[in-house]
């Protein structure tokens, strides 16, 4: 059903790829990627699997390759942040194998009480560094 939607919204663009974008503008891209993300696969259906395909001479291509920050959204956190998130994760799992969906609010609540938000998302500092020049150079700082 989604598809019908979008061409009602987009017409022929709805047919476009991100390959078709990339390659219609004249203007820098970077594309990032962690090499073990498990829910756009790296070898699969990811853009940064199609370099051959793509023609605009200003694409940037990186890929995470470290263990803790090469995933779907990890490359986001620094490693202590990725720790903590698969601590508390675990911990929730735990919660769940127990209560199943009938999570008694006292035991939901403790959880988040003790769940340090601004833990578990401290940016990379290599990533915020890298956006940051390629923004630069992008806006000809």
């Amino acid at each position: 059903m989604g598809w019908i939607l979008n061409k009602i919204a987009f017409g022929a663009d709805a047919n476009r790829t991100a390959v078709d974008g990339i390659n219609s503008v004249d203007i820098p891209v970077l594309i990032i990627h962690g090499d073990a993300d498990d829910t756009v696969l790296y070898d699969g259906a990811s853009i940064i699997a199609q370099q051959d395909a793509i023609t605009n001479p200003n694409v940037q291509y990186f890929t995470f390759s470290e263990e803790w920050r090469n995933g779907h959204n990890t490359y986001f956190y620094d490693a202590d942040a990725n720790a903590y998130f698969g601590q508390k994760s675990d911990e929730f799992a735990a919660i769940i194998d127990e209560y199943d969906t009938e999570i008694p609010d006292d035991v939901l609540a403790a959880f988040q009480a003790d769940y340090d938000i601004k833990r578990a998302n401290v940016a990379n500092p290599e990533l915020i560094d890298m956006l940051d020049s390629f923004f630069s150079v992008a806006i000809g700082r």
